[in-house]
């Protein structure tokens, strides 16, 4: 059976077997000519990866993230948040691709989303990345994301044509008609056609029915219940089950019923600027799934 892994980032903490690093292993283009971008430890997975040509990070990385890709030859540190320093490695990207004889438009970089070149269900800088991404893959190296956010929070949501990540932005583009799978949702469980809205593959589901259902079910409903149990009262918190509402109800907890292939819970828009109280609500989470798993003997691994 395939191990479940556990992790935390700065908006949620998710449980699933199919992880990042699985994503690029099982990647179109030679690691040699991939670079990856993350903040936070749900992307380890392919932040860890050998033979990569780059690893990189926004300056708003979790400090776990940024004390590991000091350690590495091909690690690189943005002095800039966000969506500025998913540019800032993105031209680093171009300048190591030169040195090594190699030309940008034959690069593909994968980047995180939340964290990295978008945040709190803001939009305001979807014009200048859908600009960017314009001509990717013609001029500068192409562009896949690769998130843990699901269907609603990536189409629905207005996320994907907010950034440019649609047939209108792309469809001229003869590198996304040749390849038009670059929304790459549920740490890449499921591939998303940016040219077709309705065109979608669900890897996971392919080739490990029995544990992406256990996952999303018996697995999520025990979550829920001690959730609700052992955190609800005492940090005055409730569910809130529609994802567009998440910011007018700050003390409201998102679980991502609609994903398909992992469990996850949203730290509640109160909580984010609370360190301390954040980072106690998501060390119980964790715990909770720790003992969820050993409770339905599944192996499992914590990110950390």
């Amino acid at each position: 059976m395939k191990k479940i892994t556990i992790s935390k980032s700065s908006t949620a903490i998710d449980a699933c077997w199919w992880d990042k690093g699985m994503s690029i292993e099982g990647a179109p283009e030679p690691k040699e000519r991939i670079a990856v971008i993350g903040d936070s430890e749900s992307d380890f997975p392919f932040l860890k990866l050998e033979g990569l040509l780059f690893r990189g990070a926004p300056f708003n990385a979790r400090e776990s993230v940024k004390n590991f890709l000091v350690t590495i030859n091909n690690g690189y540190i943005s002095k800039k948040d966000l969506l500025k320093g998913f540019f800032d490695c993105v031209d680093k990207i171009i300048s190591m691709s030169a040195d090594r004889g190699l030309n940008a438009r034959d690069v593909t970089v994968y980047t995180d989303r939340d964290g990295v070149i978008y945040t709190k269900g803001d939009y305001s800088q979807g014009r200048r990345f859908a600009t960017r991404i314009r001509n990717m893959g013609i001029d500068s190296p192409l562009v896949r994301i690769i998130t843990g956010s699901s269907l609603v929070q990536n189409q629905e949501s207005g996320f994907m044509d907010a950034f440019g990540l649609n047939a209108e932005n792309l469809a001229r583009n003869q590198r996304v008609q040749d390849d038009p799978y670059l929304v790459l949702i549920e740490n890449g469980a499921i591939k998303l056609n940016v040219l077709n809205p309705h065109d979608m593959n669900n890897v996971a589901l392919t080739l490990e029915p029995e544990l992406t259902q256990t996952l999303v079910g018996e697995f999520r409903n025990r979550l829920m219940e001690r959730i609700e149990r052992e955190i609800f009262p005492s940090m005055h918190l409730h569910w809130q089950k529609n994802y567009m509402l998440q910011k007018e109800d700050p003390r409201g907890v998102y679980p991502s019923l609609d994903k398909k292939t992992m469990t996850t819970m949203n730290t509640p828009h109160a909580l984010r600027d609370q360190k301390i109280i954040g980072e106690v609500y998501k060390s119980n989470i964790v715990k909770f799934m720790e003992e969820i798993a050993e409770g339905l003997n599944l192996p499992y691994e914590v990110l950390q």
